[in-house]
Protein backbone atom coordinates (compact mmCIF):
# COMPACT_ATOMS: atom_id res chain seq x y z
CA UNK A 1 0.00 0.00 0.00
CA UNK A 2 1.24 3.36 -0.85
CA UNK A 3 2.37 5.77 2.36
CA UNK A 4 -0.08 7.90 3.35
CA UNK A 5 0.87 11.49 2.11
CA UNK A 6 0.23 14.94 1.60
CA UNK A 7 -3.52 14.72 -0.51
CA UNK A 8 -3.79 10.69 -0.12
CA UNK A 9 -6.82 9.58 1.22
CA UNK A 10 -6.68 7.32 4.52
CA UNK A 11 -6.98 3.85 3.77
CA UNK A 12 -10.31 2.58 4.31
CA UNK A 13 -11.88 5.30 5.54
CA UNK A 14 -13.16 7.62 2.93
CA UNK A 15 -11.46 10.34 4.61
CA UNK A 16 -8.30 13.29 3.95
CA UNK A 17 -5.78 13.91 6.46
CA UNK A 18 -6.15 16.60 8.59
CA UNK A 19 -6.48 20.36 7.63
CA UNK A 20 -5.81 23.78 9.05
CA UNK A 21 -6.98 26.95 7.36
CA UNK A 22 -6.28 24.78 4.09
CA UNK A 23 -3.03 24.09 4.69
CA UNK A 24 -2.14 19.96 5.33
CA UNK A 25 0.23 18.82 7.85
CA UNK A 26 3.81 17.51 7.12
CA UNK A 27 3.15 14.06 4.88
CA UNK A 28 3.16 11.12 7.22
CA UNK A 29 2.52 12.92 10.72
CA UNK A 30 -0.43 12.98 12.32
CA UNK A 31 -1.66 16.28 14.39
CA UNK A 32 -3.63 15.97 17.13
CA UNK A 33 -7.02 17.95 17.27
CA UNK A 34 -6.05 20.54 20.06
CA UNK A 35 -2.59 20.81 18.49
CA UNK A 36 -4.80 22.05 14.96
CA UNK A 37 -7.34 23.90 16.93
CA UNK A 38 -4.33 26.14 18.51
CA UNK A 39 -2.49 26.47 15.93
CA UNK A 40 -5.21 27.01 13.38
CA UNK A 41 -5.74 30.47 16.15
CA UNK A 42 -2.62 31.64 16.25
CA UNK A 43 -2.40 31.56 11.98
CA UNK A 44 -5.43 33.87 12.43
CA UNK A 45 -4.19 35.94 14.66
CA UNK A 46 -0.86 36.27 12.18
CA UNK A 47 -3.00 37.22 9.53
CA UNK A 48 -5.68 39.58 11.58
CA UNK A 49 -2.54 41.56 12.36
CA UNK A 50 -1.30 41.61 8.64
CA UNK A 51 -4.34 43.53 7.55
CA UNK A 52 -4.87 45.53 9.99
CA UNK A 53 -1.00 46.68 9.22
CA UNK A 54 -1.91 47.09 5.75
CA UNK A 55 -5.18 49.15 6.40
CA UNK A 56 -3.22 51.74 8.82
CA UNK A 57 -0.56 52.02 6.27
CA UNK A 58 -3.36 52.95 3.30
CA UNK A 59 -5.00 55.65 5.93
CA UNK A 60 -1.98 56.95 6.32
CA UNK A 61 -1.51 57.48 2.93
CA UNK A 62 -4.69 58.52 2.21
CA UNK A 63 -4.43 61.27 5.09
CA UNK A 64 -1.07 62.54 3.38
CA UNK A 65 -2.73 62.81 0.09
CA UNK A 66 -5.85 65.23 1.35
CA UNK A 67 -3.02 67.08 3.23
CA UNK A 68 -1.19 67.44 0.21
CA UNK A 69 -3.64 68.55 -2.24
CA UNK A 70 -5.11 71.23 0.48
CA UNK A 71 -2.61 73.60 -0.57
CA UNK A 72 -3.43 73.11 -4.30
CA UNK A 73 -3.55 76.94 -6.19
CA UNK A 74 -4.61 75.44 -9.67
CA UNK A 75 -7.19 76.23 -11.48
CA UNK A 76 -9.46 74.19 -9.29
CA UNK A 77 -7.56 74.60 -5.66
CA UNK A 78 -9.54 75.65 -2.71
CA UNK A 79 -7.45 78.39 -2.39
CA UNK A 80 -6.52 79.41 -5.36
CA UNK A 81 -4.59 82.32 -5.91
CA UNK A 82 -7.30 85.57 -4.87
CA UNK A 83 -9.21 83.99 -2.63
CA UNK A 84 -9.69 85.07 1.30
CA UNK A 85 -11.26 82.10 3.19
CA UNK A 86 -12.65 82.45 6.54
CA UNK A 87 -11.78 84.72 9.57
CA UNK A 88 -9.24 87.15 7.55
CA UNK A 89 -11.95 87.74 4.75
CA UNK A 90 -13.69 90.09 7.94
CA UNK A 91 -10.95 90.85 9.77
CA UNK A 92 -9.33 94.41 10.17
CA UNK A 93 -7.41 94.43 7.05
CA UNK A 94 -10.69 93.46 5.03
CA UNK A 95 -12.28 96.51 6.79
CA UNK A 96 -8.93 98.65 5.73
CA UNK A 97 -7.74 99.82 9.05
CA UNK A 98 -4.40 100.52 7.21
CA UNK A 99 -3.15 96.44 7.56
CA UNK A 100 -2.27 94.38 4.88
CA UNK A 101 -4.84 93.32 2.44
CA UNK A 102 -5.36 90.41 0.13
CA UNK A 103 -3.17 91.05 -2.78
CA UNK A 104 -5.64 89.93 -5.14
CA UNK A 105 -8.84 90.60 -3.70
CA UNK A 106 -11.55 92.58 -4.34
CA UNK A 107 -11.50 96.30 -2.67
CA UNK A 108 -14.02 97.88 -1.32
CA UNK A 109 -14.44 100.13 -3.76
CA UNK A 110 -15.20 97.21 -6.50
CA UNK A 111 -11.84 97.58 -8.12
CA UNK A 112 -9.57 94.72 -8.09
CA UNK A 113 -5.92 95.40 -6.11
CA UNK A 114 -2.98 94.41 -8.26
CA UNK A 115 -0.56 95.11 -6.44
CA UNK A 116 1.63 92.34 -3.97
CA UNK A 117 0.71 92.78 -0.55
CA UNK A 118 -1.10 96.23 -1.30
CA UNK A 119 -1.91 98.16 1.88
CA UNK A 120 -5.46 99.92 2.34
CA UNK A 121 -5.44 103.54 3.37
CA UNK A 122 -6.58 104.49 6.89
CA UNK A 123 -9.95 106.00 4.87
CA UNK A 124 -11.15 102.52 4.74
CA UNK A 125 -11.58 102.15 0.37
CA UNK A 126 -8.70 100.17 -0.32
CA UNK A 127 -5.62 100.98 -2.35
CA UNK A 128 -5.34 105.02 -3.67
CA UNK A 129 -5.47 104.09 -6.91
CA UNK A 130 -8.70 101.28 -6.29
CA UNK A 131 -10.45 104.46 -5.49
CA UNK A 132 -9.43 106.63 -8.14
CA UNK A 133 -10.05 103.67 -10.73
CA UNK A 134 -13.71 103.49 -8.89
CA UNK A 135 -14.09 107.04 -9.10
CA UNK A 136 -13.30 107.09 -13.03
CA UNK A 137 -15.96 104.99 -13.80
CA UNK A 138 -17.96 107.34 -12.23
CA UNK A 139 -17.50 110.45 -13.84
CA UNK A 140 -19.13 109.83 -17.19
CA UNK A 141 -22.04 108.96 -15.38
CA UNK A 142 -22.27 112.16 -13.97
CA UNK A 143 -22.23 114.05 -17.48
CA UNK A 144 -20.30 117.30 -16.03
CA UNK A 145 -17.83 119.21 -17.05
CA UNK A 146 -16.27 119.20 -14.31
CA UNK A 147 -16.43 117.96 -10.95
CA UNK A 148 -14.26 117.90 -7.19
CA UNK A 149 -14.76 116.02 -4.20
CA UNK A 150 -12.83 116.89 -0.62
CA UNK A 151 -13.77 114.61 2.45
CA UNK A 152 -11.63 114.32 5.36
CA UNK A 153 -13.07 112.58 9.20
CA UNK A 154 -13.03 115.27 11.95
CA UNK A 155 -11.02 114.63 14.71
CA UNK A 156 -8.02 113.96 11.78
CA UNK A 157 -7.37 111.32 9.61
CA UNK A 158 -6.12 111.29 5.77
CA UNK A 159 -7.73 113.49 3.20
CA UNK A 160 -9.46 112.71 0.05
CA UNK A 161 -8.86 114.81 -2.89
CA UNK A 162 -10.51 113.60 -6.48
CA UNK A 163 -11.66 115.30 -9.42
CA UNK A 164 -10.79 118.64 -11.30
CA UNK A 165 -12.53 121.27 -10.22
CA UNK A 166 -10.87 123.09 -6.91
CA UNK A 167 -12.12 126.02 -6.60
CA UNK A 168 -14.92 128.53 -7.53
CA UNK A 169 -17.91 131.07 -6.06
CA UNK A 170 -19.00 129.67 -3.13
CA UNK A 171 -22.51 131.14 -3.79
CA UNK A 172 -25.07 130.12 -1.18
CA UNK A 173 -22.86 127.94 0.78
CA UNK A 174 -21.28 131.39 1.94
CA UNK A 175 -24.55 132.04 4.13
CA UNK A 176 -23.05 129.69 6.77
CA UNK A 177 -19.48 131.83 8.08
CA UNK A 178 -22.38 134.90 7.26
CA UNK A 179 -24.70 133.71 9.97
CA UNK A 180 -21.69 132.78 12.65
CA UNK A 181 -20.31 135.90 12.14
CA UNK A 182 -24.17 137.91 12.54
CA UNK A 183 -24.85 135.64 16.11
CA UNK A 184 -21.82 136.44 17.34
CA UNK A 185 -22.54 140.52 16.78
CA UNK A 186 -26.12 140.16 17.90
CA UNK A 187 -27.24 136.89 19.36
CA UNK A 188 -31.13 138.05 19.40
CA UNK A 189 -34.39 136.22 18.53
CA UNK A 190 -34.80 138.02 15.12
CA UNK A 191 -31.22 137.24 13.89
CA UNK A 192 -31.81 133.57 14.49
CA UNK A 193 -34.90 134.02 13.18
CA UNK A 194 -32.84 135.19 9.98
CA UNK A 195 -30.21 133.05 9.98
CA UNK A 196 -33.10 129.87 10.16
CA UNK A 197 -34.47 131.04 7.08
CA UNK A 198 -30.83 131.88 5.24
CA UNK A 199 -29.72 128.25 6.35
CA UNK A 200 -32.86 125.92 5.93
CA UNK A 201 -34.67 127.69 2.87
CA UNK A 202 -31.47 129.31 1.35
CA UNK A 203 -33.20 132.39 1.84
CA UNK A 204 -31.28 135.44 -0.05
CA UNK A 205 -33.74 138.52 1.43
CA UNK A 206 -32.69 136.58 5.14
CA UNK A 207 -28.87 136.59 4.37
CA UNK A 208 -29.42 140.56 2.68
CA UNK A 209 -30.38 141.43 6.04
CA UNK A 210 -27.82 138.92 7.72
CA UNK A 211 -25.27 141.15 5.50
CA UNK A 212 -26.39 144.31 6.36
CA UNK A 213 -26.66 143.76 10.38
CA UNK A 214 -22.68 143.63 9.52
CA UNK A 215 -22.35 146.99 8.34
CA UNK A 216 -22.11 146.09 5.03
CA UNK A 217 -19.10 146.82 2.76
CA UNK A 218 -15.68 145.79 3.96
CA UNK A 219 -16.71 145.89 7.61
CA UNK A 220 -19.16 142.47 6.56
CA UNK A 221 -16.77 141.07 4.61
CA UNK A 222 -14.38 141.66 7.68
CA UNK A 223 -16.56 139.97 10.01
CA UNK A 224 -16.93 137.44 8.05
CA UNK A 225 -13.10 136.43 7.63
CA UNK A 226 -13.00 136.30 11.24
CA UNK A 227 -15.19 133.45 11.01
CA UNK A 228 -13.20 131.89 8.74
CA UNK A 229 -10.05 132.34 10.38
CA UNK A 230 -11.17 131.51 13.38
CA UNK A 231 -12.40 128.14 11.89
CA UNK A 232 -8.90 127.29 9.80
CA UNK A 233 -8.97 129.19 6.96
CA UNK A 234 -6.93 132.48 6.99
CA UNK A 235 -6.59 132.48 3.18
CA UNK A 236 -9.90 132.82 1.94
CA UNK A 237 -11.32 136.52 1.83
CA UNK A 238 -14.42 137.42 1.68
CA UNK A 239 -16.23 139.52 -1.50
CA UNK A 240 -17.23 143.35 -0.25
CA UNK A 241 -18.92 144.48 -3.39
CA UNK A 242 -21.33 143.17 -5.85
CA UNK A 243 -19.62 142.45 -8.14
CA UNK A 244 -22.19 140.19 -10.17
CA UNK A 245 -25.75 142.46 -10.21
CA UNK A 246 -28.17 141.07 -8.92
CA UNK A 247 -25.85 138.26 -7.15
CA UNK A 248 -24.85 138.79 -3.73
CA UNK A 249 -21.65 140.29 -2.89
CA UNK A 250 -20.44 137.14 -0.40
CA UNK A 251 -22.43 134.50 -3.04
CA UNK A 252 -19.13 135.24 -5.15
CA UNK A 253 -16.26 135.04 -2.62
CA UNK A 254 -13.72 132.43 -4.40
CA UNK A 255 -14.37 129.59 -1.57
CA UNK A 256 -12.47 126.25 -2.15
CA UNK A 257 -13.49 122.47 -1.76
CA UNK A 258 -10.33 122.07 0.59
CA UNK A 259 -10.71 124.89 2.20
CA UNK A 260 -14.29 124.40 3.30
CA UNK A 261 -13.70 120.99 4.70
CA UNK A 262 -10.75 122.26 6.97
CA UNK A 263 -14.15 124.95 8.19
CA UNK A 264 -16.44 122.16 8.66
CA UNK A 265 -14.06 120.03 10.67
CA UNK A 266 -13.95 123.29 13.49
CA UNK A 267 -17.58 123.80 13.15
CA UNK A 268 -18.87 119.97 14.00
CA UNK A 269 -16.87 120.15 17.56
CA UNK A 270 -17.43 123.94 18.23
CA UNK A 271 -19.92 124.39 20.89
CA UNK A 272 -21.31 128.32 20.30
CA UNK A 273 -21.60 127.12 16.85
CA UNK A 274 -24.13 124.94 17.61
CA UNK A 275 -27.13 126.98 16.87
CA UNK A 276 -26.07 127.16 13.01
CA UNK A 277 -25.00 123.27 12.76
CA UNK A 278 -28.05 122.79 14.14
CA UNK A 279 -30.27 124.66 11.18
CA UNK A 280 -28.03 122.94 9.03
CA UNK A 281 -29.59 119.64 9.75
CA UNK A 282 -32.67 121.09 9.20
CA UNK A 283 -32.88 122.08 5.71
CA UNK A 284 -36.12 121.78 3.84
CA UNK A 285 -37.11 118.05 1.90
CA UNK A 286 -37.10 120.05 -1.60
CA UNK A 287 -32.87 121.03 -0.97
CA UNK A 288 -32.28 117.66 0.89
CA UNK A 289 -30.35 116.34 -2.36
CA UNK A 290 -26.88 115.25 -2.52
CA UNK A 291 -25.57 115.14 0.74
CA UNK A 292 -28.66 115.58 2.32
CA UNK A 293 -29.23 112.11 0.80
CA UNK A 294 -26.59 110.52 3.35
CA UNK A 295 -26.68 109.68 6.99
CA UNK A 296 -26.68 112.50 9.70
CA UNK A 297 -26.18 115.29 7.14
CA UNK A 298 -25.88 118.87 8.67
CA UNK A 299 -25.29 121.03 4.91
CA UNK A 300 -25.29 124.22 3.24
CA UNK A 301 -26.21 124.27 -0.62
CA UNK A 302 -24.74 126.77 -2.98
CA UNK A 303 -25.74 126.88 -6.66
CA UNK A 304 -25.30 129.66 -9.28
CA UNK A 305 -25.08 130.16 -13.10
CA UNK A 306 -21.79 131.45 -15.35
CA UNK A 307 -21.41 134.16 -17.77
CA UNK A 308 -22.82 131.39 -20.15
CA UNK A 309 -25.40 130.51 -18.03
CA UNK A 310 -24.00 127.05 -17.25
CA UNK A 311 -24.90 125.56 -13.59
CA UNK A 312 -22.42 125.55 -10.66
CA UNK A 313 -23.62 123.19 -8.11
CA UNK A 314 -22.13 122.82 -4.63
CA UNK A 315 -22.47 121.75 -0.92
CA UNK A 316 -20.60 121.60 2.16
CA UNK A 317 -21.06 120.06 5.85
CA UNK A 318 -20.73 116.89 7.70
CA UNK A 319 -21.89 113.57 7.42
CA UNK A 320 -21.57 110.04 8.69
CA UNK A 321 -19.76 107.32 6.58
CA UNK A 322 -19.94 104.06 8.06
CA UNK A 323 -20.94 105.46 11.18
CA UNK A 324 -17.75 108.07 11.50
CA UNK A 325 -18.24 111.60 10.78
CA UNK A 326 -16.53 113.62 8.21
CA UNK A 327 -16.65 117.27 6.82
CA UNK A 328 -16.90 117.06 2.65
CA UNK A 329 -17.25 119.52 -0.21
CA UNK A 330 -18.61 118.46 -3.44
CA UNK A 331 -18.74 120.54 -6.69
CA UNK A 332 -20.15 120.45 -10.21
CA UNK A 333 -19.99 122.46 -13.27
CA UNK A 334 -23.24 120.99 -14.63
CA UNK A 335 -22.99 119.39 -18.28
CA UNK A 336 -25.60 118.36 -20.48
CA UNK A 337 -28.24 121.38 -20.95
CA UNK A 338 -26.18 122.93 -18.36
CA UNK A 339 -28.96 123.42 -15.66
CA UNK A 340 -29.47 123.43 -11.85
CA UNK A 341 -31.04 119.81 -12.46
CA UNK A 342 -28.93 118.58 -14.38
CA UNK A 343 -26.28 119.52 -11.28
CA UNK A 344 -28.39 118.48 -8.76
CA UNK A 345 -28.66 114.80 -10.52
CA UNK A 346 -24.71 114.76 -10.80
CA UNK A 347 -24.81 115.69 -6.57
CA UNK A 348 -26.89 112.90 -6.05
CA UNK A 349 -24.85 109.92 -8.07
CA UNK A 350 -22.07 111.31 -6.40
CA UNK A 351 -23.49 111.32 -3.23
CA UNK A 352 -24.18 107.80 -3.25
CA UNK A 353 -20.79 106.59 -4.56
CA UNK A 354 -19.36 108.50 -1.63
CA UNK A 355 -21.71 106.12 0.66
CA UNK A 356 -20.69 103.15 -1.28
CA UNK A 357 -16.92 103.71 -1.94
CA UNK A 358 -15.79 105.53 1.43
CA UNK A 359 -15.43 103.88 4.51
CA UNK A 360 -13.51 105.86 6.77
CA UNK A 361 -12.08 104.18 10.40
CA UNK A 362 -12.71 107.37 12.08
CA UNK A 363 -14.26 110.11 12.75
CA UNK A 364 -16.05 112.71 15.36
CA UNK A 365 -15.37 115.06 18.10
Amino acid sequence: MPTRGAGVPASGSGNRAPRWDGLLPPAGNAVPRATARRLSGVTSWVIGLVVLTLALGLSTIVVIRLHGSNGSNGPNGANAVGTTTGPAATGPAAMGSGTTAAAAGTSSSGATATGTGATTTAAGQGTPADLAASFARLRPKLGVQAVGLVVEPVGGGPRTQLGDWQAGPAWSSMKVPLALAALKQSDTAATRSLVHKAITESDNQAAESLWSQLGSGQTAAHAVDAVLAAHGDAVTRTQAVRVRPPYTPFGQTTWSLSRQVTFASVLACSAADRPVLDQMSQVIPAQRWGLGRLPGAAFKGGWGPDASGRYLVRQFGLVRLGGHLVAVAIAVQAGGSGTLDDGVHALNLLADWMNANLHPTSGGC
